[in-house]
């Protein structure tokens, strides 16, 4: 190996989830969560899925090295180190089972000590490393177990997806082509490599590797199912769905085309129809396979574009179950809030997700103080820039921030300042309290949630008059984080013409991160100045931020948590979006944004048809705020 470990390195590897984080002692994760259950179910379960997708994952890998560890077929090893290194082995295996991965690197480590050819041991020690977030580690090592082992092709698989986080996209291609090559019939090559292309925006390259193993497997159910992911993510929706369909031609007993169908149509409408695809896809899936939390979790999205709130948070809670794959754990020590009697009780309301969500997901705190009888129980735990914020609209309850750490490779969100003599009684996470008091629309409030600082707020008002008259708009075109997955809800700035050149408007910049290259492009090629105050930290400083929010006219804003920020407040904000998006619940508008409105294309993802909408309704608006002739005489 490459990079030499020890017994003790190995051990260090292990606890690494850890003493702290940003100097802040963790809690102990081991006795708040407990051992997790045994994952042989979940591991044959998601293996089965996952081949039947094509996508060969690392717990695809991990049932591949069970099955070598219980061949009956290999010869007997002939000394007792050997046979001692097998045994080993397979213990670390069931410690893998088990998600006790300190126990998986010891034994693991022994067993490659004890016999340094034996393949397996290499292997049982690259999954550990691997879970234990040790990625170049796990690659080296993994390495080393295909020096000793040629044969095992399947572990080029691993080499590839680990290439692929560590954000290494060559490395990545050169294994998956090196699979291809030595295993040219097996379809899984050519899917991990068009997903791999899919993910790094190649799209030419992904349907030609996939065409290729058409041509060898015209049948083969789970390429066409990964052809219409690809055609999807690029904007080929009628393709798209043409390929999910044979798919199901092919495999009609396949659950994941048709929840690929209705994921998709909840992009795109008909909701109905994609409601329909989300319970046949569960209809097909067995009760121990862990896809059944995705299809779930997705389902409540189809709900909440239809207005159905009650089932679509019923589903949506499935993100707290520690096996979905994207869950996010919460350490708190006390028991989780489901509706009992909050007298005299302490409750702490734990933020989620990004900055905006936190901001919507907050709608529903003024009802829970109201149930709790005042604010002086509650305990509110949120992004650190969010602090003064929640401090001022809740100014008896006790706000601070939460920290992130890892337990067995999940995210875990803890609050340190809310243990050891602050305990509460029951912790929620936030995105939860609108389970409880947002079954429909209506239970929306008009008025707004935060209130901004008055002094910023005059002091912005000054810098906005020194522009001159407005009226005055701010902008906010993408998310900080686009990836080939999210860019579609995302429109470019050259897009943004129509409402740029919108006359009498003086726009002002809420794009957070480095804008400046748009912000030049927009004054090159439309001419428009979009203002941007440099001593403003849009990002960090919210404060100054919903200042200067709550003194404009208008935010035109993406889905982003610059629009989080100005519809909080209670500042219009309009969202150009690509269609129907689940924080409106069906609406003309985001309920938790008192007075915004959703321009929405006539067709999906037309962008042209949305920006000339907002285009058209800007420049009502500032014709209703620019002065008459008279009274410019006047």
């Amino acid at each position: 190996m490459t990079d030499k470990m020890t017994h003790e390195s190995a051990e260090a590897i292990a606890t690494e989830e850890s003493p702290s984080v940003s100097g802040v002692p963790l809690p102990n994760f081991e006795a708040l969560f407990g051992a997790p259950p045994s994952r042989k179910n979940t591991l044959l379960g998601s293996a089965a899925t996952q081949a039947g997708q094509g996508i060969f994952s690392t717990e695809d890998f991990a049932v591949h090295v069970d099955r070598r560890l219980n061949d009956s077929t290999l010869a007997a090893p002939q000394t007792a180190s050997a046979r001692k290194a097998i045994k080993l082995t397979k213990k670390a295996f069931n410690a893998y089972h088990n998600h006790d991965f300190k126990k998986v690197l010891s034994l693991s480590f022994d067993a490659t000590e004890l016999d340094p050819t034996y393949p397996l041991g290499f292997f049982m020690l690259a999954l550990g490393l691997e879970a234990t977030g040790e990625l170049h580690k796990a690659l080296v090592t993994y390495e080393k177990a295909l020096e000793l082992d040629p044969s095992d092709t399947k572990v080029y698989f691993q080499l590839g997806n680990i290439a692929r986080q560590l954000s290494m996209p060559e490395a990545a291609e050169k294994f998956y082509h090196l699979y291809i090559r030595l295993n040219p019939d097996d379809p899984v090559g050519y899917i991990n490599l068009g997903n791999h292309y899919r993910d790094t925006d190649r799209f030419e390259d992904a349907i030609e590797i996939l065409q290729m193993a058409l041509w060898r497997h015209p049948e083969e159910s789970s390429l066409w199912n990964i052809l219409g992911t690809v055609a999807f993510e690029f904007g080929h929706l009628d393709e798209a769905h043409q390929f999910l369909h044979e798919a199901i031609r092919f495999a009609p007993d396949f659950a994941r085309p048709y929840y690929n169908l209705g994921y998709q149509l909840n992009h795109t409408g008909p909701w109905d129809e994609a409601l329909a695809y989300h319970e046949k896809a569960l209809e097909l899936t067995a009760e121990n396979n862990p896809d059944r939390l995705e299809i779930t979790h997705s389902r409540g999205f189809c709900h909440f574009s239809l207005g159905n709130l009650e089932q679509g948070f019923e589903d949506w809670e499935t993100r707290r179950d520690a096996s979905f794959s994207s869950a996010v754990l919460f350490a708190a020590d006390c028991e989780p809030w489901d509706g009992e009697d909050l007298t005299g009780k302490r409750l702490l309301v734990m933020g989620e997700q990004g900055l905006g969500d936190e901001l919507m997901f907050a709608n529903a705190l003024p009802d829970l103080v109201e149930t709790m009888g005042s604010d002086e129980n509650l305990m509110i735990a949120c992004d650190e820039r969010l602090v003064p914020l929640f401090k001022r609209r809740f100014p008896g309850a006790e706000v601070g921030r939460h920290y992130v750490a890892t337990y067995r490779t999940k995210p875990v969100r803890f609050v340190p300042w809310a243990r050891e003599g602050n305990t509460p009684d029951y912790f929620i996470p936030m995105g939860t309290t609108l389970k409880h008091y947002r079954k429909s629309i209506e239970d929306f409030p008009a008025a707004p949630l935060m209130t901004p600082n008055p002094d910023l707020a005059t002091h912005w008002r000054e810098r906005l008059n020194a522009l001159g008259p407005g009226p005055f708009v701010g902008l906010c075109w993408r998310s900080l984080y686009v990836d080939v997955r999210r860019r579609k809800f995302f429109s470019p700035i050259e897009l943004w013409e129509p409402i740029l050149r919108t006359p009498g408007v003086k726009f002002i910049n809420l794009q957070y991160g480095d804008a400046s290259a748009e912000i030049a492009l927009a004054a090159k090629r439309f001419g428009v100045e979009i203002v941007d105050f440099d001593d403003l930290d849009i990002k960090n400083d919210l404060e100054s931020n919903a200042a200067l929010c709550s003194q404009l006219d208008l935010v035109i804003s993406a889905p982003t948590a610059a629009a989080a920020l100005a519809g909080t407040i209670g500042t219009p904000v309009w969202l150009p979006v690509i269609n129907r998006v689940w924080p409106s619940f069906g609406s003309d508008g985001f309920p938790a944004y008192p007075g915004s409105r959703c321009f929405l294309p006539a067709k999906h993802a037309d962008w042209a048809d949305t920006m000339g909408q907002v285009a058209e309704a800007l420049t009502q608006l500032a014709q209703a705020a620019s002065p008459s002739p008279a009274e410019q005489i006047a």
